[in-house]
Formats: structure tokens, C-alpha cells, sequence
């Protein structure tokens, strides 16, 4: 029983170790592995990750789908927004994803995804500041914005 204790004690150890920032890590450098400087100006928005290999950011928000209109909240504001993807697909994705996730139509979810801010059309004709997606990174019931 004591080895048993001993091993459970040094695995938790092991995970909790420190998650300090290495300059060694991929956030801390740019895709050609050229260190990230200190004057580049990164968003609250972007994340320099896996993400960089598109054009667009990554966002996170709170998403919700109810009687055909898909609605995002980007954390940190109460800006509420209609959201489209130039890929189809992408929607069905994103609709399948949300009704696995959500106990009743309409609940809020917590997104994040990789996309861009475009003016669209809006119905009754005015231009509309839209989120559109290009990759749906996370659908997440039991997650908040940070």
C-alpha cells in the first residue's frame, strides 16, 4: 500500500510541474523559428500557435444557435453578431456540434475557432459586422471565457 501511495504521489508531482514560459516553446517564436521580438504587436484576440498558419485569428466567445440564427458574443464584450463560413460544411459542423453539446436550443456555449470579422449583408440590407469561419476549433458547454 505505501509503494502504491508512493507512485500516485510522484505521477501527481510529475503532472503538476511548473508551466513556465520557455523560449524554447512555439509561442515564443515566429513560424520560421526567428524569435518573436518585443515590439510586435500581438491582439488580446490572437494567439501565436498552431493558429499561424492562416490568415485569420483565432477568436473565442460565446456562441448560440436558435431558430436558424447563429449568434456570437466575443468575450470581453456584449457585442452580439451573426456568424456565416464561405464553407458549408463548416456550418453543418458547427449546428451537429452544437446540438451534441447543449441541453436546450438556445443555451450559450463557449467557441473558439479560427475566422475573421467581414461586413456582410444583414436582412434588410445594411452592411453587418459577421463572424466568418474557417475552422471550428472548439464547441465547450462546461467552458467560459477567461
Amino acid at each position: 500500500m505505501k509503494k502504491l501511495t508512493l507512485f500516485l504521489a510522484l505521477v501527481w508531482m510529475i503532472s503538476c510541474k511548473s508551466n513556465t514560459n520557455n523560449s524554447n516553446t512555439i509561442d515564443s517564436n515566429n513560424l520560421d523559428g526567428s524569435e518573436i521580438s518585443k515590439e510586435q504587436n500581438v491582439s488580446d484576440t490572437q494567439d501565436i500557435s498552431y493558429h499561424d498558419e492562416t490568415k485569420h485569428i483565432s477568436l473565442i466567445g460565446h456562441f448560440q444557435y436558435f431558430a436558424d440564427a447563429h449568434n456570437f458574443t466575443p468575450c470581453g464584450t456584449s457585442e452580439n453578431m451573426p456568424v456565416t463560413s464561405d464553407d458549408g460544411e463548416i456550418m453543418i459542423n458547427l449546428e451537429s456540434a452544437y446540438s451534441n453539446t447543449v441541453e436546450e436550443a438556445g443555451a450559450k456555449v463557449f467557441m473558439e475557432v479560427l475566422g475573421e470579422y467581414e461586413l456582410r449583408p444583414g436582412m434588410e440590407g445594411d452592411s453587418l459586422k459577421t463572424l466568418v469561419i474557417e475552422k471550428l476549433i472548439e464547441l465547450n458547454a462546461y467552458r467560459d471565457c477567461p
